[in-house]
Formats: structure tokens, C-alpha cells, sequence
């Protein structure tokens, strides 16, 4: 628990800062999956048990360290440390595809599907979505090293960003339908809040998802030389485009509030595609309300601001972590 208390300290104070080769955060998450490994939970052959039988601290800890490790792996694009324990826990031991447990070690799945643990509860994403993150990080770094060694198979990727897609949307389907309930009817209560930020996370997991597969491409837009504030349009990704409108109309219907704090990582995947002047006005201050005290929040709103002026005035295709290195950070965005 000190450790997660350390790593909030740092996000706050410091963001993504890089000292010498690491992030200020990274020795403290290391530290807590550490402990993660020594209570069990990997090993036995049914890891809910274990979480069940903690101590209401002790569970939390788990949540926080599965959750952290997971943004990690986004932030990283390389599958979380834990990534053969979170199949276990959160899909019941499946696996979207063959072989791809997690690179830095792991156990194998067990049969059995597992209930549900309830992660929204602590985080505002719930089990299935959390894990379609941590399989689309697998996805990116197996992309990756394919493309290294110059043996990438289109067909096999999109193949496998399917499969993701498909479960995640199949697991998903109550969400999408409570969501879709409560954008008909009106500006959702504050306690239907919950069920609207599960629905912006499993949007922005498919937002993720396409940017894996096709890049960070919403459609990129150029002046027209000589015509001052008229820009022409190239074609982006539609899969892309439509999950980003979907989650700005959510974010449009829902009230502003604390809750932003658990939507960092969605508001920085979505604001990165935004073109309109008037969502990346409504992203951007939704970020201002919860930036005091909060290093993190500041700097992704310097970075999203320098890809809104990037692609205002060159055009092109921009990566948010790419433009965050550059700046000297690496921010675990929780």
C-alpha cells in the first residue's frame, strides 16, 4: 500500500518525468507487483480465491497494482507485467490468441470462468474492458517486434484485433445498451455517472485498438495554401472516427466533476484524435478543472495542445506518447 501511496505522490508532483532511464513512478509499481507475486494469487489454481480471502486493504492494493500495471502497458506498448494473471482473473483463463502470454513472465490460464471482480468499483472500468487494454498492449508490442524482424502478416494482425474487438464488444454489450439508454433520456444523474464513464472506457479501448492497427489517424487535416482557416480533409480511419464522436457525445451528456479524475487515460486517448475546435475545447476543460495539484493532468494537456497546433498547421499523423517523450515524460496515466 506504501508503494501505491508513493506512486500517486510522484504522479502528482512530478507527472512522467524521466530520471536518468526511468520514470520517477516506475521503481515504486515494480515494488507493488512484487507483492503482488508474493501473496499467491499467481500460483494458486483459482487466483479469485485468494483476492476473496484478502483483507479489504489488501484487495484494494491488488485492484490498484492490476490497474496501474495495465495503463503501464498503454502508456509502455508492451504487455503489462502480470498479463497472464489478468486472463486468469478477468476472462476466465482465455486468451485472444496462441502464445502471446506476457514477455516478462506469467503462469498459464486455468479453466474455469470466473466471476466478475468488480474492478469498476475502484477504477470506473470494468473487468472485461480492463483486460481488452492489456491484450491490445500485447497486440501493439507483438506488432512491433514483427515489424522489426520485417515478418508482419497484415492479415494475421487485423485477425487478432477482431478476436479483441469482438469479446470486448460481445462482454460489453450491457454497457453499450445502458449508455445508449441514458444519451436518449437526457443529462444522466450524478449516479448514473458510473455506468457512463464504463461506456467511455470500453469506447476508448476500441479508439486504442484501432490506433494499434491503422495508427493514430482520425482523418488529417492540411491548410489550402494561400485560403487563411480553410482546411481540406483526407480520409481517416471511420472505425477510429466514430468511437472518438461517441465518446465526446458522451462526455457532452455527462456533468463535469471529480469523476475526470478516473478518465485520464481516456480523455488523453480521445483528445489526441479530436479535430473540432469545439471538442478539443470541451477535453481541454474538463482537464483544466482537475489540473491543480496534479503534474500529470498539466502535462498532458501541454501535449495535447501540441498536437492540436501540429496538425493544424502541418498536418499529419502524431502519436500522443511519441509527443510526451519528446517533452522528457512518461506518464502513467491513471
Amino acid at each position: 500500500m506504501t508503494a501505491l501511496h508513493l506512486i500517486s505522490y510522484a504522479l502528482a508532483t512530478s507527472g512522467g518525468t524521466i530520471e536518468g532511464q526511468t520514470m520517477r513512478w516506475a521503481p515504486m509499481l515494480e515494488i507493488a507487483c512484487d507483492w503482488l507475486t508474493q501473496t499467491g494469487v499467481l500460483v494458486d489454481e483459482n487466483p479469485r480465491r485468494t483476492l476473496v480471502n484478502m483483507s479489504a486493504g489488501g484487495a484494494f492494493a491488488t485492484k490498484v497494482t492490476m490497474y496501474m500495471d495495465i495503463c503501464m502497458s498503454v502508456t509502455l506498448q508492451q504487455p503489462p507485467r502480470l498479463l497472464a494473471l489478468y486472463r486468469r482473473l478477468l476472462g476466465g483463463g482465455t486468451s485472444y490468441w496462441p502464445g502471446s502470454g506476457s514477455h516478462r513472465g506469467g503462469v498459464g490460464s486455468s479453466a474455469g470462468v470466473v466471476d466478475d471482480l468488480r474492478l469498476s468499483e475502484v477504477t470506473g472500468c470494468t473487468d472485461p474492458v480492463l483486460l481488452a487494454f492489456a491484450d491490445i498492449s500485447a497486440l501493439a508490442h507483438w506488432k512491433a517486434r514483427e515489424l522489426a524482424n520485417g515478418t508482419l502478416s497484415l492479415r494475421d494482425l487485423i485477425a487478432r484485433g477482431t478476436a479483441i474487438e469482438r469479446a470486448l464488444r460481445e462482454r460489453g454489450e450491457m454497457i453499450t445498451a445502458e449508455a445508449s439508454r441514458l444519451l436518449e433520456y437526457g443529462r444522466p444523474a450524478e449516479d448514473h455517472s458510473r455506468r457512463m464513464i464504463a461506456a467511455i472506457f470500453l469506447e476508448s479501448a476500441v479508439v486504442y485498438l484501432n490506433t494499434v492497427l491503422s495508427g493514430c489517424n482520425p482523418g488529417t487535416l492540411r491548410f489550402v495554401p494561400g485560403e487563411e482557416c480553410r482546411r481540406q480533409s483526407a480520409t481517416g480511419v471511420p472505425e477510429i472516427i466514430r468511437s472518438v464522436n461517441t465518446i465526446v457525445q458522451m462526455l457532452q451528456y455527462m456533468p463535469a466533476g471529480n469523476h475526470d479524475r478516473a478518465l485520464l487515460l481516456p480523455l488523453c486517448l480521445t483528445g489526441s484524435l479530436v479535430d473540432s475546435a469545439q471538442h478539443r475545447e470541451l477535453i481541454r476543460s474538463r482537464l483544466f478543472r482537475i489540473s491543480s495539484g496534479n503534474a500529470t493532468v498539466k502535462q498532458i494537456i501541454v501535449v495535447l495542445n501540441e498536437i492540436w497546433q501540429r496538425r493544424d498547421v502541418q498536418g499529419g499523423i502524431y502519436d500522443w506518447r511519441d509527443v510526451m517523450r519528446e517533452q522528457g515524460w512518461t506518464p502513467l496515466l491513471v
